[in-house]
């Protein structure tokens, strides 16, 4: 009878290691479904975090291809800014030039004007001035040696063709030109 019970121990045994074996491996069957299904809700999170980084890659691709398709418009665009801005500093120096040879030219009229006799001059206010000789040009007025004497005169007494030919007065082509060239350049900067 003791190998009976032996053999009773040994199943017993058996039996209990077989159990342990199965609540075992029932315990990892489970461990392994709560691994899956939180695997699942995680793939699921993926899922989604995948589609919205597409969706916004797809977004990123889309605004380097408007990107480049705005560098490719752009370069002949800076191409022409850079032959206007050559255009405009060549304008800019030939106007430059345009007044500083108007001065100059108006320096040399009224230059070649010093000593000019005029046999009456008529001012403004009625005044007559015969035998005149021109003594002095400044931009505001003319310095006459005359037959009464020495006199003179403001630039707004003296006869419009006096004035047009000596660049005098509102009228004063340089001065207008000097004028522009101060408005022009200075609304640039």
């Amino acid at each position: 009878m003791e190998t009976g019970k032996f053999f009773f121990i040994i199943a017993l045994v058996s039996a209990v290691a077989g159990i342990f074996s199965v609540v075992h491996y029932f315990q990892g069957v489970d461990a392994a479904n709560a691994v899956l299904i939180e695997s699942k809700s995680k793939l699921t999170q993926l899922k989604e975090t995948l589609a919205v980084r597409q969706g916004e890659w797809a977004k990123i691709e889309a605004v380097a291809a408007k990107a480049q398709e705005a560098t490719t418009k752009e370069a002949p665009l800076v191409q022409e800014l850079d032959e206007l801005k050559a255009k405009y500093r060549r304008v800019e120096g030939d106007f430059k030039y345009m007044v500083k040879s108007a001065r100059s030219a108006v320096e040399k009229i009224r230059a070649d004007g010093v000593g000019a006799e005029i046999p009456e001059v008529k001012l403004q206010n009625g005044k007559v001035l015969k035998s005149a000789k021109i003594k002095k040009i400044e931009p505001a007025q003319v310095a006459f040696i005359h037959a009464d004497g020495f006199t003179i005169v403001q630039q707004d007494m003296l006869p419009d063709d006096l004035r047009e030919r000596f660049d005098m007065g509102s009228a004063s082509l340089a001065d207008e030109l000097e004028k522009a060239e101060v408005t022009i350049f200075t609304t640039k900067k």
